[in-house]
């Protein structure tokens, strides 16, 4: 990937690997719910408040987000496969 600066890279991988993150975030959501029993939608509203925590702590934590939160990154529930399992 090229590009002028570090967040153009960064988008742009993230547009290039957006299915793949999406199929990540997609084993967590069932993760997450085999182990806890919480949909994706809780364990999303139940870390705003960390977020809130953390953007008023360490802004410069908030900076650096993922590579696909940039200009076309989905905002969606992930998609639903069988229970994860632990390995």
């Amino acid at each position: 990937m090229t590009g002028t600066s570090a967040l153009e890279r960064g988008t742009r991988y993230g547009q290039a690997a957006a299915d793949l993150v999406a199929d990540a975030i997609a084993y967590y959501a069932r993760a997450f719910e085999h182990q806890s029993g919480l949909g994706w939608r809780e364990v999303l509203d139940r870390a705003r408040p960390w977020q809130r925590l953390i953007a008023d702590e360490f802004p410069e934590l908030l900076a650096r987000r993922s590579p696909t939160s940039g200009p076309g990154a989905r905002r969606r529930a992930p998609r639903a496969r069988g229970p994860a399992r632990a390995r």
